[in-house]
């Protein structure tokens, strides 16, 4: 009779949360191991507990099977980090929209920096008057008729969460937002503008119909010295009407984290041959400090610039390895590599001998470096026979 011995658990492929998050068990995979040798797969009868987001840190995991009576568990280990909200003043500084309505009359209203603004103010998408060359009317939005808001970090940030507050009126137009898009840039100088070529869109949704606050979460924490929201489509709160119908929108804010540094472990090879094309990062640790004081292991997700395997490129080399805007470096050493023969070229001068005579042959070495060296001796020749005549 076979009986359980122990459990082996393959950790979720999420391993980094934000606080508020919920436990993702994608990619877990619990497996019994019995006493004579037999596996099986009880993921769906494991208990899960131990997860926590309310504070951030890292958290233990415990993973628990029951079979039989008999109790076994395994644990794996996931951090929750903190957000921090981003300056409500940078990002107004750097709001922008492809349609915006200022009224007369109303300073301190309709344009895309009251977005970010902690006030009663609201951004408006135009919905009267001539829009500016720049500029889209409101009407319904769509793929085709995108209307978006944007703002910039004055740097790289990385961000999570979006929230904002909608605005809702049947009786005036004010369409909450339905379908959308989240994009963001990454431009070698922040304070530059972007393009509409510089986004990439990173997350795409449905909102919800409400007039409560809208929380969007990003699936990662996501680089980006620009954001933008897009919107296709909204929940038309008057059906009957088209050009009236836009966009209000108030009190965008952004939450993300800080690396403040990062701590690097080189990897265990540092010393390479000439011939060697791939740096080996097999014992190479980076992690990450962050603002709330969580500690992640990010070295899956560093940037490495400085190998060159270029035969020629001897000597010390500085690797560079980044993350969220912050680098450390290892030097390693590239020496020539060993030159050995490959092969040999064989070549005669003439192809027409008399009985008796030698064969004459000149012989050179071909080396792995590309060189070629003329050799007098140390080789054999085979199938030539100067006693006979004919084709040999």
């Amino acid at each position: 009779v076979r009986a359980l011995q122990e459990i082996r658990v393959t950790k979720p492929t999420k391993d980094v949360y934000v606080t508020g998050e919920t436990l993702d068990k994608t990619g877990m995979v619990v497996t019994a191991v019995y006493s004579n040798n037999d596996t099986a797969d009880v993921t769906e009868d494991a208990q899960v507990t131990g997860f926590d987001s309310t504070t951030a840190g890292q958290k233990t995991i415990t993973v628990t099977y029951t079979e039989n009576g008999v109790v076994k568990t395994a644990t794996f280990d996931v951090t929750v980090i903190g957000l921090v909200q981003f300056d409500d003043a940078v990002l107004r500084s750097n709001a922008a929209a492809n349609s915006e309505q200022l009224p007369a009359g109303y300073v301190n209203d309709g344009g895309a920096a009251w977005a970010f603004d902690d006030s009663a103010h609201w951004w408006h998408s135009r919905y009267q008057d001539t829009p500016a060359d720049y500029e889209v009317e409101s009407g319904h939005p769509s793929a085709d008729n995108p209307i978006w808001i944007q703002t910039g970090f004055d740097g790289v940030q990385y961000i999570k969460k979006i929230t904002y507050l909608p605005r809702y009126d049947k009786t005036n137009g004010q369409g909450r937002i339905k379908d959308y898009q989240i994009a963001i840039a990454n431009l070698e100088d922040p304070m530059a503008a972007p393009t509409d070529d510089d986004f990439t869109v990173v997350k795409t949704g449905v909102l919800l119909s409400q007039a409560e606050e809208q929380t969007i979460m990003l699936d990662e924490f996501t680089a980006a010295t620009h954001v933008r929201l897009i919107v296709t489509s909204l929940y038309d709160p008057v059906p009957d009407s088209e050009e009236d119908d836009y966009i209000a929108v108030q009190r965008i804010k952004i939450f993300g984290t800080v690396v403040n540094d990062i701590t690097l472990t080189p990897p265990a090879k540092t010393s390479y041959s000439a011939d060697e094309n791939e740096l080996n990062l097999e014992g190479m640790k980076v992690e990450a400090a962050y603002s709330d004081g969580s500690i992640v292991d990010v070295t899956g997700k560093v940037g490495i610039t400085g190998f060159d395997p270029n035969p020629a490129a001897t000597g010390d080399q500085t690797i560079t390895v980044s993350y969220a805007g912050k680098s450390k470096t290892f030097v390693v050493n590239v020496e020539a590599a060993p030159v050995t023969m490959t092969g040999i070229e064989a070549t005669p001068s003439k192809t027409e001998y008399t009985l008796g005579e030698d064969l004459q042959l000149t012989v050179k070495a071909v080396y792995s470096n590309g060189t070629k060296e003329t050799v007098a001796d140390g080789y054999t020749v085979s199938g030539y026979d100067n006693t006979k005549t004919g084709q040999q």
